[in-house]
């Protein structure tokens, strides 16, 4: 896999994977990102209808400049074996893949091992959600392939009690970007 790369990013907007319907818009809404969420955003019923919709959001037109990007489950669940897997059926590939609950630089290299087992050749983002997530910031940053660290506030805050208010998530914003920073990468900031 070649070293990942970026634009700058200045919003990213998610769109639940099972709603189709919702793809031409936001690929039209001037949003840098655009980003399919297979994870958080579909229930566990509706996983395998979101898999075979996602094939349509990449052959939809859009600004060259806007790029697509794919929120897989977590790899600790069959679901993001299947995410990664239905993607060899894709014939338009997504420019970045989302990796959740990244805890670990370990995790990053386990989806960059499964990404070139089915030769899928685009950039992480790794999404920070958790204490250890959080702790191993900076690590999970200079991993290899890893285009951009992302803090994932509303995981985080359910985990650690501390709520959604801006004071509470300070700190952990401020690793985020110092860890984003420190490995030259873009940090981002999602729900």
């Amino acid at each position: 896999m070649e070293s990942p790369t970026l634009p700058v990013a200045r919003t990213t907007l998610f769109v639940p994977a099972d709603r189709p319907d919702r793809y031409a818009k936001a690929l039209g809404s001037g949003a840098d990102i655009v980003c399919v969420d297979l994870e958080d955003a579909v229930a566990c019923v509706n996983k395998a209808a979101a898999r075979d919709a996602v094939a349509g959001f990449f052959t939809i037109a859009a600004k060259p400049e806007v790029r697509r990007a794919l929120r897989i489950n977590s790899l600790s669940t069959l679901d993001g074996l299947k995410d990664l897997l239905h993607l060899e059926t894709c014939a338009i590939r997504p420019d970045a893949v989302l990796l959740p609950k990244a805890c670990c630089s370990n995790d990053v290299r386990s989806l960059a091992a499964l990404m070139d087992e089915i030769d899928l050749r685009c950039p992480i983002i790794a999404i920070v959600e958790t204490a250890e997530g959080l702790e191993n910031a900076s690590e999970i940053a200079m991993a290899p392939h890893v285009a951009a660290i992302c803090f994932g506030s509303a995981d985080y805050s359910a985990e650690t009690g501390s709520g959604m208010h801006w004071d509470a998530l300070h700190y952990a914003r401020g690793r985020i970007v110092q860890a984003a920073a420190r490995a030259g990468i873009l940090a981002l900031d999602g729900a």
